[in-house]
């Protein structure tokens, strides 16, 4: 009999338990910071991984990240482990022993056990609706189309506002937003 694969919980956007007067809603792509005692702004969230924090509370792709699989140069021994597909070594690690030191790419999630890097699956209400960033992810068409839009379905890479839509009721601003029509 086989086991089951273990339950990861990758992060909780919002406090839990809820305390009163600590009920931020952390945005998309960030996660509550573990140091966090009361969650009641965007300074008490951290971006996920190859997210970056931007001045308006939400987190945007971070595409300035350089990403190598293995170590540069002529590792010391013991420090030669070579990241899996679809990852890179951690920022501010300085000796690559194992899969502890590799961070999925952006959509990707860890299967510690394989050590792997898998697409992360799309909620079932997501996958009704739109999306609006590629799938799966390709590290090359990394473009999130803006609030109140969708990716064209139809697109075989999303890599600028031309490939999104806005939702019904918005249109598309000067400045590539989805403001009220």
């Amino acid at each position: 009999m086989s086991r089951p694969d273990p339950i990861v919980v990758h992060c909780a956007r919002e406090q839990w338990p809820l305390y009163e007067g600590c009920r931020f809603l952390c945005p998309e792509h960030s996660c509550v910071k573990p140091t966090a005692r009361c969650v009641n702004t965007f300074d008490d969230c951290e971006c996920e991984p190859w997210f970056k924090k931007t001045l308006w509370g939400t987190c945007e792709p971070d595409n300035s990240r350089q990403c190598f699989r293995k170590q540069p140069g002529h590792p010391q021994e013991g420090c030669d482990y070579e990241c899996p597909e679809n990852s890179c070594i951690r920022d501010g690690v300085t000796c690559v022993e194992s899969f502890r030191d590799c961070e999925c790419w952006r959509g990707f999630m860890p299967v510690p056990f394989q050590s792997k890097c898998v697409p992360k699956p799309l909620p079932s209400d997501v996958r009704k609706h739109c999306l609006r960033e590629q799938y799966p992810p390709n590290p090359k068409c990394n473009f999130v189309c803006p609030e109140n839009s969708c990716a064209k379905a139809w697109r075989q890479c999303i890599d600028d506002v031309d490939d999104c839509m806005c939702n019904e009721g918005y249109e598309m601003n000067g400045v590539g937003q989805c403001i009220p029509e």
